[in-house]
């Protein structure tokens, strides 16, 4: 079994209000030698709004233009090399 908190926005769900300006939203992985991010996975975003990057095997980043409204989705793949990848899923919305 696996148990993963999200910290910051509500339990890693966001939510920014639509047109203040560029959002940078920070995931970092605390560090295990048995797991590492491998992939920031986005859905729900038909506009481009979020640019998801892993910098390295415990942190990533997303960036969020907040431009245009978005009631979007991003996992965090974190890969145990012992089993499995694993995938972590909060929300980001963009309001009006």
């Amino acid at each position: 079994m696996y148990v993963y908190r999200f910290t910051g926005g509500k339990h890693g769900n966001l939510q920014f209000k639509n047109g203040n300006g560029a959002a940078n939203i920070h995931i970092t992985l605390i560090n295990s030698p048995n797991f590492a991010i491998k992939d920031v996975p986005i859905d729900g975003d038909p506009n481009h709004q979020l640019t998801a990057m892993v910098e390295s095997n415990n942190k990533a980043h997303i960036q969020n233009k907040n431009t245009e409204e978005l009631d979007a989705y991003y996992s965090v793949k974190v890969s145990d090399s012992n089993v499995a990848d694993i995938y972590c899923d909060p929300g980001i919305i963009n309001n009006r």
